[in-house]
């Protein structure tokens, strides 16, 4: 109720704030952006939430930011989108930045990883509606190119795994941390199914259904199709989960993807992971629903 009452000069202080107190506190010039305007409207050289130099320390305060920018825009709406803006940036580095190696902050790392998403999805559903002060509007193409990577590679299992699993051979104490990395790696992979279908997917469905350009959806498609042949039975499961909520909750004229996907699919149809196999069925059944053709023919030509 207090933020509803601010004006926006008075908005812009409290977040100038609020960003000043996360981001510079432990923080040292390092990952300084020269080009970033600050939230009072001069250009200002500010420190971004990753430069803080312990990795704990900057996990605590960007789960603890990005949990206050989503009541903010929660309550504030389209009027917040130049706040989602300017932390933009930040957002792409932490989906960048690598998995903790301990597990003491795996915990955390998926909190900030899952915040993040939910902020990148209120920016892409807010800035689609908004215009800039120069009138140009906000989620330009050069921005979707920048969070295209970084948002798709989420779908990579590993870089959230332990280590490689060698039990058959090495010393001893090699086997007892290749043992470890395993039982790690099996609690890891049971986080990223959860991180996947209810976070990742999301918000990649709302960068689609916000961009409505077939251009950018061909490119994000293309991308998605790329872990179709991942190593990981979990990432191709994974990767077809999102390819069904994508032609189901985008809208029909995501159709249009259908040929580039048959490739793809026909191959998953086969796959030597019967689960894989299992699930490529349903989603080809799906799809002859959805595009109301009989896709048999197509699929084994």
């Amino acid at each position: 109720a207090f933020v509803m009452m601010l004006s926006e000069r008075q908005l812009r202080t409290l977040f100038d704030s609020l960003c000043k107190k996360l981001w510079t506190t432990e923080a040292t010039t390092a990952g300084i952006n020269e080009n970033s305007a600050d939230i009072l409207g001069h250009k200002k050289r500010k420190p971004q939430l990753h430069s803080l130099p312990n990795v704990a320390s900057r996990q605590s305060r960007a789960a603890t930011f990005y949990h206050i920018v989503l009541g903010l825009s929660d309550r504030l709406g389209g009027i917040f989108v130049p706040f989602l803006d300017r932390i933009f940036n930040d957002i792409v580095q932490d989906l960048s930045d690598s998995f903790p190696t301990s597990n003491s902050s795996w915990e955390e790392a998926w909190i900030v990883r899952r915040r993040a998403l939910k902020v990148l999805g209120q920016f892409f559903v807010l800035a689609s509606g908004a215009q800039s002060s120069d009138g140009k509007g906000y989620m330009d193409k050069s921005q979707f190119d920048q969070i295209l990577t970084p948002l798709i590679g989420q779908l990579d299992v590993n870089r959230f795994l332990s280590a490689e699993n060698e039990l058959e051979n090495g010393s001893p104490k090699k086997k007892r941390k290749a043992k470890k990395a395993e039982s790690e790696n099996d609690v890891i992979l049971e986080s990223y199914g959860r991180y996947v279908s209810e976070d990742v997917t999301d918000t990649i469905v709302k960068l689609a259904v916000t961009q409505n350009d077939s251009a950018n959806w061909q490119t994000l498609h293309h991308e998605i199709l790329k872990f179709a042949s991942h190593d990981s039975p979990h990432v191709r499961s994974s990767t077809l989960n999102l390819v069904r909520s994508m032609f189901e909750q985008v809208g029909e004229e995501y159709i249009v993807l259908l040929a580039d996907t048959l490739p793809a699919l026909a191959e998953l149809l086969e796959d030597e992971n019967e689960e894989v196999r299992l699930l490529a069925n349903k989603i080809a059944v799906k799809l002859e629903q959805l595009s109301g053709e009989d896709l048999k023919q197509l699929l084994r030509s």
